[in-house]
């Protein structure tokens, strides 16, 4: 099992998972502290806190991504590591291109200046789209940072997912910090923020990756250089002012809050409120019926045992209208019936 920062990562894997369009997804905006919505060409919802386990349904065709799967992914395996790629449930290597979304979201994209580039693992925007995309199931992608005396992380997902997140992890965390930050800064076409004085997200800044690298927490000033190998090489050590305590209250507190999949209900609650009061409606006439028709019933029954003896009576009368009065004997005789 998985430990963040704790367990050491296997630097072998691939990518996997099935091929589909390309273009963006569709979202529902959420509000600070609560996030619900459905994915475009399927019937999957997602939400905060959601515990996942939906089964995986098929993207339909003229959608974005048509033919893979959204949904399977459960809380406990929203956990990567920091290798981009990781947070995917029955995979541990590098790359996110052509995989399926467990978790109803869609990989981060990190664009780097030229010559730095990973591989496929580091530019894969013609598959996803660019970080501002709307298209983007969430929304266009965004950052958020947390800030201690001596380490500054900075949250990279959706713009739903951090607006929805911020707020909590602000909350659980305001001991660690130096002052929160609600401050939700989006991403531009170029991979960077429009202001300089936030961090542009780099892959090799990640100290953790969520809900099939959807999701990552970085951490400014650290430099992975495994990434640039492809992830063949030991991870870098962290540096000695990365505050432990404040990282592993972000990482716990992201895990539990980001939206996931939702398991869909047996019934949906329209289907459920008449279900429940159709079956309240049918026992009230009963109950109204046993106490307050009990002549209508003995009328009924005693009408039910009449007509049954009349018909009985009859026949009886038509088996004696058949039965032959007189009948030749064996000597030509004619005998009477008696």
């Amino acid at each position: 099992m998985f430990v963040p920062f704790l367990t050491k990562r296997s630097p072998k894997g691939g990518g996997g998972g099935h091929s589909g369009g390309k273009g963006g997804g569709s979202h529902s905006p959420g509000s600070s502290g609560k996030s619900s919505g459905k994915i475009s060409g399927t019937k999957t919802k997602y939400s905060t806190g959601s515990k996942g386990g939906a089964a995986p349904t098929f993207i339909e065709k003229d959608h974005p991504w048509a033919g893979r799967t959204v949904g399977g992914g459960t809380r406990e395996q929203i956990y990567g590591t920091r290798v981009y790629g990781s947070g995917y449930p029955g995979y541990s290597g590098p790359g996110v291109a052509g995989r399926n979304f467990p978790f109803g979201f869609i990989p981060l994209v990190f664009i780097l200046a030229a010559g730095t580039l990973a591989g496929e693992y580091a530019f894969i925007a013609t598959e996803y789209g660019l970080p501002n995309s709307s298209d983007r199931i969430g929304g266009a992608l965004a950052i958020a940072s947390f800030r201690s005396k001596s380490a500054y992380y900075y949250m990279y997902a959706d713009q739903e997912t951090i607006t929805s997140s911020v707020e909590d992890v602000n909350k659980k965390c305001k001991d660690h910090l130096v002052q929160p930050d609600f401050t939700v800064v989006s991403i531009q076409g170029n991979g960077a923020p429009p202001n300089s004085s936030y961090p542009t997200p780099n892959p090799a800044e990640a100290v953790q990756f969520f809900r099939s690298s959807s999701v990552a927490l970085l951490l400014v000033g650290y430099n992975n250089t495994a990434f640039y190998s492809n992830y063949s090489t030991d991870d870098t050590p962290l540096p000695k002012n990365y505050d432990l305590d404040l990282l592993s209250c972000l990482n716990s507190t992201i895990a539990a809050i980001i939206p996931i999949t939702d398991k869909p209900p047996r019934f949906s609650q329209g289907e459920t409120a008449g279900i429940c009061l159709g079956s309240i409606a049918a026992l009230l006439v009963l109950l109204y019926c046993a106490y307050f028709c009990e002549d209508v019933w003995k009328k009924l029954i005693g009408c039910v045992r009449r007509r049954r003896a009349r018909k009985s009576d009859l026949l009886w009368s038509e088996k004696i209208c058949l039965v032959p009065l007189a009948s030749p004997g064996k000597d030509g005789r004619t005998s009477f019936n008696h």
